[in-house]
């Protein structure tokens, strides 16, 4: 294998081809770099787990990862899909590193999310250290470092050059729907979709129903007429969707239906047909139907559950982004409702 020099060392190691030619590789012991970076994160302990977890999820998203550090901000990564129908961000505090030396303030680029997921493969991690060399900004470097047994491996990622940074504000306070699960039982939702499966319609329909005995004023002591309650109870239904003109043979759905008070269910709320229907008697709104991509919406279940936190979802209206993000509100009262 050809020599290779270190960066701002005069250290020389063997090179070795990494994967595809837009990436390459080289192992050093007890390699210290002093050249001069516009960059340097290092990232160690409980987090490195979480860095990974992020960096697998938004390969999962898109196929490019943009990489922006901001002095007093912290890191951030961001992946958008083929079909720039969603929009992934993961943010690192700048107090949860133990380097983050950013001296121009702020530094963008890019590297192609499969190169970045390689580099992090590796077992027993202690240091993780994201630098880019003055100079060299069609390179971001990783450095991974193992104490045990000594050895340093750097990744030097060649940089997407034209991708678009974008950013995307979505107020979760505004959206008057609010939906709160445990991932796992989610995740056991949303295998039931084939595998083929590319959208799926979330439907969210209010708590109030048109029943008379909802209200409680025609209480028959749980021997009445009961036969709507089924119907009714049913807040939440996930559905696949189905071609009208496809052939008999190819024409199927699947239609999910989850009660509000199921124990998969941590918190639910629907303030926007509650507040319209304000003394009005029951409600007789519709249900609030919002689609999304199904292998996006299972990249976030997936990683909620690697994290160890809930799934959080909200929405406002049909054709409106739907947020989904981490929650750790119900994390610390052992898994309870409240």
């Amino acid at each position: 294998a050809p020599r290779t020099r270190c960066p701002g060392s005069s250290r020389t190691f063997d090179f070795f081809p990494f994967r595809e030619r837009t990436a390459c590789v080289y192992t050093a012991l007890g390699c210290t770099c002093t050249a001069s970076f516009t960059m340097e994160l290092a990232l160690s302990g409980s987090l490195l787990r979480s860095f990974f977890k992020s960096v697998g999820c938004l390969a999962k998203i898109g196929a490019e990862v943009l990489v922006e550090a901001s002095a007093g901000t912290g890191l951030t990564l961001k992946s958008m899909n083929s079909a720039r129908s969603a929009f992934c961000s993961v943010t690192f505090k700048q107090s949860s590193f133990e380097v983050f030396a950013v001296p121009n303030g702020t530094v963008q680029t890019a590297v192609l999310a499969k190169h970045l997921a390689a580099a992090l493969r590796t077992q027993r991690l202690q240091r993780v250290v994201l630098s880019q060399a003055a100079g060299e900004s069609s390179t971001l470097r990783v450095r991974l470092e193992c104490s045990r047994s000594g050895l340093t491996k750097h990744y030097g990622l060649h940089c997407v050059t034209d991708a678009e940074h974008l950013k995307a504000t979505v107020d979760a306070s505004l959206m008057p729907i609010s939906l709160i699960l445990k991932p796992k039982e989610f995740s056991r939702l949303l295998s039931h979709f084939q595998s083929a499966q590319t959208d799926v319609t979330v439907s969210f329909t209010p708590e109030q129903t048109n029943h008379p005995n909802a209200s409680g004023k025609d209480f028959s002591g749980g021997f009445g007429d009961r036969r709507h309650e089924k119907e009714n109870s049913r807040n939440l239904r996930l559905s696949s969707f189905a071609n009208p003109n496809a052939p008999p043979g190819q024409h199927l759905q699947t239609s999910i239906g989850l009660d509000a008070a199921e124990d998969a269910v941590l918190r639910y709320t629907h303030e926007k047909d509650a507040s319209e229907t304000a003394g009005a008697g029951p409600s007789t709104s519709t249900s609030t139907d919002v689609t999304v991509n199904l292998k996006d919406l299972r990249a976030m279940v997936q990683f909620c559950e690697s994290v160890d936190l809930d799934v959080a979802i909200y929405a406002d209206s049909a054709g409106a982004p739907m947020l989904v993000r981490p929650c750790a509100e119900f994390r610390g009262a052992g898994h309870g409702r409240g």
